[in-house]
């Protein structure tokens, strides 16, 4: 999830993502261990990592899934955001190469395509997609 409300402790959002609002989490846990070399730091991000290796991917994807439900509940269809684009890089820095051989792939992909990065990517129908109207 993204959104805790503060008064109650509730989940608001059940989405779990590497992308908006959460890509910093894993991004900003892995850089707290490698500059303050705090083993914490580095337990809470191998869990996390793992659970997204395991919940979130299909196929050199990483998708939006429930919380509580993980793979078996897709939150935003087959979508992935421009903010998910550093997921390859923190994992090769983390040293899991293959796998972000294969993300990186899936990316360069859609760069190569459009010469940039859309905001949202439809990886089932390889096309950009314009909120509310599909892809195009």
């Amino acid at each position: 999830g993204n959104t805790i409300d503060v008064r109650t402790g509730s989940w608001l959002s059940r989405t779990a993502s590497t992308g908006a609002g959460v890509d910093s989490f894993y991004e900003y846990l892995w850089k707290a261990y490698l500059a303050f070399e705090e083993e914490g730091y580095l337990r809470v991000f191998k869990r996390a990592y793992r659970a997204a290796q395991a919940e979130m991917k299909f196929g050199s994807w990483h998708l939006d899934v429930d919380i509580f439900s993980g793979g078996d509940k897709l939150m935003n269809g087959f979508t992935v955001s421009a903010l998910q684009a550093f997921w390859p890089g923190m994992q090769a820095s983390f040293g899991d190469i293959e796998e972000a051989e294969l993300t990186h792939r899936g990316y360069f992909d859609i760069w190569k395509k459009y010469r940039a990065m859309p905001e949202l990517f439809d990886v089932s129908r390889r096309g950009s997609f314009v909120q509310g109207s599909g892809s195009s």
